[in-house]
């Protein structure tokens, strides 16, 4: 137990979301005490463990099961649980990766240089439901995402909206289809304000945006490209510092795309494993999202380190790891200990940040 990492719950706590003023209760019963209000709580507090009955081992072993695509019937059979409680533990494993996302991807700054959305299509019991990505080519890493029952406006805003809070200023591109009112929000989205905190102008100097466009009647295998925002020259070289090389595509969103389909059986097309609940659909989109970011180690980014004049050496990468928000790839448990502060420290980290 280390009681110096420790922040206090207690919102109405003069020491909340400050370092040092908490000391251990019990070594038994792994309970800290906060020095300032005198409240106690247990040292699972923040993490997917809490007030969990059963071994937290078995509780790893469903999250990773139902991170990486297998059914919930299966899981009910080989480990004799019942189906509410799965669904209950994914519950519980999507809101916890939803609050690392906001602290390790959204409170950061990073240069997105190009980014792409999409949505996809999803049928429920209850009606068509749409899931919307964002994602970062150049590090592959997942910005974001947002469930609606209506492809709108709304939807779009909460999506790209991650994308806005993640970046830093500066030159950014934003790779979308044939969808017109992609054209309507961006440009609302990224323009520049006025920052009150750090009393500055904030913003992207320069939005580029380009469609892809496919053929859905006549001819098949068509496919539009065009700029709608933006000089061919400015697109041309944002292409060129996030993708090395090509042209104008969404090749990485799609292929994010069929990620998120092998992981999430009820996105397969044709299938008979449907969702009931918006609720439920966006929990297992934050699990498998987060384990795609910091446990899943993708291809495209690996590094070759020369061991010799005749030999080298792949170093294997996370998009966390290639976007430096880590150095290492997570393990299934680290990520569900992980330890997200008390409601409304990040917001106030960030207003003392500005103010220094």
């Amino acid at each position: 137990m280390n009681p110096q990492e420790q922040l206090c719950p207690n919102p109405e706590c003069g020491a909340s979301g400050k370092a040092g003023q908490i000391g251990i209760h019990s070594q038994k019963e792994q309970r800290y005490r906060c020095k300032c209000c005198g409240r106690t709580f247990s040292a699972s507090y923040g993490t997917a463990y809490y007030q969990v009955k059963k071994a937290h081992e078995l509780l790893t072993v469903v999250v990773v099961l139902l991170a990486y695509g297998c059914p919930v019937q299966a899981i009910v059979q080989a480990f004799a649980l019942d189906e509410r409680t799965v669904w209950a533990w994914m519950q519980r494993a999507g809101k916890h990766c939803r609050a690392v996302h906001e602290q390790m991807v959204v409170q950061k700054e990073m240069d997105l240089i190009q980014i792409q959305a999409d949505e996809l299509k999803v049928k429920t019991y209850l009606g068509t439901l749409w899931m919307g990505l964002v994602m970062s080519v150049k590090t592959r890493l997942w910005l974001g995402g947002a469930v609606e029952r209506q492809r709108g406006k709304r939807l779009l805003q909460r999506v790209l909206g991650y994308a806005q809070q993640s970046g830093c200023a500066g030159k950014v591109l934003v790779a979308v289809d044939g969808f017109n009112i992609y054209l309507e929000v961006i440009p609302r989205l990224f323009e520049r304000r006025w920052d009150w905190l750090r009393a500055c102008w904030q913003g992207w100097t320069e939005v580029a945006i380009v469609q892809t466009m496919k053929q859905r009647r006549g001819k098949r295998g068509k496919v539009e490209r065009q700029i709608a925002r933006g000089t061919p020259q400015q697109v041309q070289q944002l292409i060129h510092r996030s993708q090395g090389r090509g042209g104008i595509n969404t090749a990485y969103i799609e292929r994010l795309n069929a990620t998120f389909r092998l992981r999430l059986h009820c996105l397969v097309r044709s299938s008979r494993t449907l969702i009931r609940q918006p609720q439920t659909l966006e929990a297992w989109m934050w699990l498998a999202g987060s384990c795609y970011n910091f446990c899943t180690d993708h291809e495209a980014l690996r590094l070759k380190l020369p061991v010799s004049a005749r030999k080298h050496y792949w170093v294997k990468r996370t998009p966390a790891m290639a976007a430096g928000l880590t150095n290492h790839r997570w393990s299934m448990t680290e990520l569900l200990t992980f330890k997200h502060p008390p409601e409304g420290y990040l917001f106030w980290q960030k207003t003392r940040n500005a103010q220094l």
